[in-house]
């Protein structure tokens, strides 16, 4: 094809035909460009191609996080409602004995919840422009950032309240704590009528009361956050990307 191309060139040439050959060589130019422009045309569209199908796999699997998320956001709920339900039962305490340890030891528990990051960090180390649309960026970021603030704030308020104000006061009355290396559980008080008697006690059990109603409400609005994330992909993988 080049020589076919360059014997024409001769042939205008030696003929001395110097306008038709400035024609056909711009329209040699012409042809060239015009190859260029569609290769590269082919390219990025291949390019975009791959990265649809990039996007459509991570945002699947961001899917899949989230809705194990949904699942351990049940779990904590469920545990939530169980040690709310044992803090009331403590307010108007039992008589002294196993129902009473039974409520106290399931009172004095804790819960925490932690996301699944996979996909979300698969999307960072490819970088966060895989994901084509905006808007559905950041309502991923956001519904990240608010998990990050939960936890935060969970952090600060249980923490606190759990070193200065729980343990303390359930160590005074308590065996509970840790005993020759090994941690104890064990929840028989050792001054029942003092330890229900003393003015903290009401207070602590409010005190926890509040912040697991808080934990509560920051579980559900998390729960909310998340279904409407999976239905936002949802119906982005079925209209924007088809």
């Amino acid at each position: 094809m080049i020589s076919f191309f360059r014997k024409i060139r001769q042939k205008l040439l030696s003929q001395k035909r110097i306008t038709r050959y400035l024609i056909y060589a711009l329209g040699e130019i012409l042809l060239v460009v015009i190859g260029i422009l569609i290769a590269l045309s082919i390219n990025n569209w291949n390019e975009d191609r791959k990265n649809k199908i990039k996007e459509r796999e991570l945002l699947n699997e961001l899917t899949k996080d989230l809705r194990e998320d949904l699942v351990m956001l049940e779990f904590q709920l469920s545990q939530s409602d169980s040690i709310l339900k044992y803090l009331n039962v403590l307010k108007n305490p039992p008589p002294p004995g196993k129902a009473f340890d039974d409520a106290l030891a399931s009172a004095d528990k804790g819960t925490l919840a932690n996301y699944r990051y996979s996909a979300m960090r698969s999307i960072e180390s490819i970088g966060i422009d895989i994901i084509q649309s905006k808007d559905l960026l950041e309502s991923i970021n956001n519904y990240y950032r608010w998990w990050d603030f939960g936890n935060e704030i969970y952090r600060i308020d249980f923490d606190e309240f759990w070193k200065s104000e729980w343990l303390p006061f359930f160590r005074k009355y308590t065996d509970r704590g840790v005993s020759g290396g090994n941690f104890s559980r064990t929840f028989s008080p050792k001054d029942y009528e003092g330890m229900i008697n003393d003015p903290d006690y009401q207070n602590i059990l409010m005190g926890k009361i509040y912040i697991f109603q808080d934990f509560k409400l920051r579980f559900e609005s998390t729960r909310m956050r998340g279904e409407n994330l999976i239905e936002e992909i949802n119906e982005y993988l079925s209209t924007e990307m088809h």
